[in-house]
């Protein structure tokens, strides 16, 4: 019914394009705020040490270390940051057992401080 003819589907795309417009500014300002009401840590510039090591689960808890330590060395990738392996030590089926490395570049202990914990396959 609103688009009944050529002038009325005109207008009604420019205002699907300016809610569009509309809501990626909002999310911007509500970014740009959330950051501004937030204190910077200083630690957020330094350094990181990744630290990955298989639990229970023999080989496959191995294999599922391995992805994790691949995973984050595909993020660094990404976000141009240096992924040095510092020591990896291999299972049988060539997964890792322990794991370690050391990334460095642009607010990496900001982005990863929070990567932490037990990750598990269910």
């Amino acid at each position: 019914m609103m688009a009944e003819c050529p002038e009325d589907k005109d207008v009604l795309d420019m205002a699907n394009e300016e809610l569009i417009r509309a809501m990626e500014e909002e999310k911007r300002l509500q970014n740009l705020l959330l950051k501004s009401l937030l204190p910077k840590d200083d630690a957020d510039e330094r350094d990181y040490i990744l630290e990955v090591g298989a639990g229970t689960g023999g080989e496959e808890a191995s294999l599922f270390a391995m992805d994790i330590f691949k995973m984050r060395e595909r993020f660094s990738q990404k976000n141009d940051w240096k992924f040095e392996a510092v020591d990896i030590m291999e299972s049988d089926l060539k997964g890792y057992k322990e794991a370690s490395a050391a990334i460095s570049g642009a607010d990496v202990f900001g982005k990863l401080k929070f990567e932490s914990g037990i990750h598990r396959v269910q």
